[in-house]
């Protein structure tokens, strides 16, 4: 269904820009404006869907696709906004020097500003930034550097755009000279202005923050203390289940009539009873072993699905050996999983469960019980052969 929206949209736009630039006589400026408003859409379809997922596990923004693009869409489409004719024009031409048009504010300021907020949450909220998948790195050194870069590439954009428009002349030409040649570009400016106030305020003179590291010694030392007491009450019920059954045959033998070839048959019968008894036991306690795990750590759902069991933060399933030392954390309340880790830095952030917003016990922030990535991988495994 995506897929097939997608390209829907994309042959739609792609129709529409031929036509206009055929009745505009061939103008290459106005097929790419109407190109890049369809790819425009793609990427807002695209971004939102991001965002209602991530909202509905109440996950940060902290991945490469907030931190990045959003500001390379809007710098890209603020660029245009000189090119195109359609919105183009400047709507605060009695203001001499300074340039906004209606092109800008609708396709470029709004992920400008979201960007600059993302960028704000990095020094402020955020500890750690997922470059790519599950490679992190802080949050505030990130901020400080992707601002020196954001900075620097903003000077260099602003005084080198007239090669640009001399290497773009042959094929397009700009209806506005943007800024050192005619007009100031607002939006560039508003980026400039407050990127360079997160660097002094907050990168300059701000505090940093610190999380705890799960180190793999932690993750031994929880991993053993889960096995502990996930496995010595199945133990003591296995060996009271038998007993209980063992016995069971005797008090019937003792209850036999007086004959002693009765006797005999029932002893015979006691015996083969008591010999087959104990293999239906081990196997009856090896499933509902299994069950006991499945039901002790599957997730709370109303439909149960293979998503239930995705990280709440990465969206991930977990596998082995992919994740092996990382460890999963389970929320006490809805038993959504979280990798041990990103679970750790959501609980610096926050005392709530980021799937069902319910609080978590301090002792549990403190000292969650881990469980090793093996262990739960077993736990999806069941729950594929029972949903088959």
């Amino acid at each position: 269904m995506v897929k097939k929206r997608t390209i829907i949209i994309f042959f739609l736009f792609l129709a529409l820009a031929i036509f206009f630039s055929i009745l505009s006589g061939g103008s290459p400026n106005v097929f790419f404006t109407w190109f890049y408003i369809g790819l425009w859409i793609l990427f807002t379809i695209k971004f939102f869907a991001k965002r209602r997922t991530y909202n509905e596990f109440n996950s940060p923004h902290n991945t490469s696709f907030f931190v990045f693009l959003p500001f390379l869409v809007g710098f890209f489409y603020n660029f245009w906004s000189f090119y195109t004719g359609f919105l183009g024009q400047n709507i605060i031409s009695f203001l001499p020097l300074f340039y906004i048009s209606l092109w800008t504010l609708i396709f470029a300021f709004p992920y400008v500003l979201y960007g600059l907020n993302i960028l704000r949450l990095c020094y402020k909220k955020f500890h750690v930034v997922f470059i790519y998948k599950d490679k992190s790195v802080k949050a505030r050194k990130f901020a400080i550097i992707y601002s020196i870069f954001l900075i620097i590439f903003v000077l260099i954009y602003l005084f080198s755009q007239l090669l640009i428009v001399r290497f773009l002349a042959p094929f397009l030409t700009p209806t506005y000279s943007p800024y050192p040649f005619n007009y100031i570009d607002l939006t560039i400016l508003f980026f400039s202005i407050y990127c360079v106030y997160l660097f002094i305020r907050r990168g300059l003179f701000g505090s940093s923050r610190s999380i705890p590291e799960v180190t793999s010694d932690f993750i031994a030392r929880q991993r053993r203390r889960v096995d502990r007491l996930r496995t010595t009450p199945v133990r003591s019920s296995t060996t009271r289940r038998s007993s209980s059954r063992s016995s069971t045959p005797r008090s019937r033998a003792r209850s036999t009539p007086r004959r002693t070839s009765q006797r005999t048959s029932v002893k015979r019968k006691t015996k083969s009873r008591a010999s087959t008894k104990p293999k239906t036991t081990a196997r009856t306690a090896k499933t509902s072993r299994k069950s006991l795990d499945f039901n002790k750590y599957k997730p709370k759902a109303g439909i149960l699905s293979l998503e239930d069991f995705k990280c709440i933060f990465c969206f991930d399933l977990p596998e082995y050996p992919k994740d092996k030392g990382r460890g999963v954390v389970l929320c006490p309340k809805c038993r959504h999983p979280a990798h041990a880790d990103e679970f750790k830095e959501w609980m610096k952030d926050s005392p709530l469960c980021s799937r069902c917003d319910s609080p978590i016990p301090s002792s549990f922030r403190r000292n969650p019980r881990i469980i090793p990535i093996s262990q739960y991988v077993k736990i999806i495994n069941e729950f594929k052969k029972k949903h088959k």
